[in-house]
């Protein structure tokens, strides 16, 4: 992954965060806020230009430096929890090692997720049961597919 640098950008502007893990803007005051991703982030402005930055990567730059930038690096909430940005908690490493961060009751979860979409049905027979029978119903019944939305998703794709 290639990063934009934003964490440089950032901290060279005068952007801190201390140990505890909150943003100090340029007015000495806490600044962020939390995305939709679950991660807190703040904004800035050079030069007429936006970015933005997230909290556990500036303190992983103010740690390691330059280090988390370096090919197949990640940064690391330690307990696993991406709100908790205190500089004890974030570590970098591997994806692997992230996803070892994470509870096993959470690792599990996810991965029963994302085998959710694993393609249950083989579409080709489905598509020329359905050319043969025509019916949605029994395309349904068939292959005890319990929604037409799949259905049509396979059939249309």
């Amino acid at each position: 992954m290639k990063y934009n640098k934003n964490e440089e950008r950032a901290y060279n502007k005068g952007y801190r965060i201390d140990d505890e893990g909150n943003v100090i803007g340029l007015s000495k005051e806490n600044v962020g806020f939390t995305g939709s991703n679950g991660y807190k982030h703040f904004k800035f402005r050079i030069e007429g230009k936006n970015y933005s930055c997230s909290a556990h990567r500036l303190q992983a730059y103010q740690k390691f430096g330059e280090q988390i930038y370096n090919s197949g690096t990640v940064v690391r909430h330690l307990d696993g929890d991406q709100n908790n940005n205190h500089i004890e908690n974030i570590a970098i490493g591997s994806s692997s090692d992230n996803y070892m961060d994470q509870s096993p009751e959470v690792r599990k979860a996810r991965a029963e997720h994302a085998s959710s979409f694993v393609k249950k049905h083989d579409h080709e027979d489905i598509k020329k049961y359905h050319e043969k029978h025509g019916s949605y119903q029994k395309t349904m019944e068939y292959f005890n597919i319990s929604s037409k939305g799949t259905l049509h998703f396979i059939l249309k794709k």
